[in-house]
């Protein structure tokens, strides 16, 4: 599992991966990583969010998404937190609350949410736990 993945579940963050594509490696590695939720062939994003968030009762403020192309760009205006690999479009990154320096497929993930938490104040703490404690 990638290092941030771990941050995130130690945290009770629940991940979701929304792709407009279907994969079945896409698949495989998502349950390697513990990811609570993937929906594969997802061309509404926005209307997904809207109807997920809506059936499980979380507030749009509380959710972070991670995007780099024009079919993230309604979905992505819905939500609190928006970050963007430093490939993603220009419209996306104009929206962005922050702009990774790595592209995507390059660790853009595990940057924006390392990135995250030391904006919350809480990425020490939680390498410290996962990684430190006990040594």
């Amino acid at each position: 599992m990638l290092p941030v993945f771990f941050a995130l579940h130690e945290m009770g963050v629940q991940i979701m991966v929304l792709t407009g594509r279907k994969c079945m490696s896409t698949e495989r590695r998502m349950q390697e990583l513990h990811v609570e939720y993937l929906f594969q062939n997802i061309k509404d994003k926005a209307s997904f969010i809207k109807k997920f968030t809506a059936e499980k009762k979380i507030n749009l403020n509380c959710i972070a998404y991670i995007g780099d192309d024009l079919n993230d760009l309604q979905a992505m205006n819905m939500v609190g937190y928006v970050a963007c690999p430093a490939n993603s479009c220009k419209e996306i990154k104009q929206i962005a609350n922050y702009i990774s320096d790595v592209n995507g497929g390059n660790g853009a993930v595990r940057d924006i949410i390392e990135h995250l938490l030391e904006e919350e104040g809480i990425w020490e703490d939680i390498v410290k736990k996962i990684y430190i404690s006990g040594v």
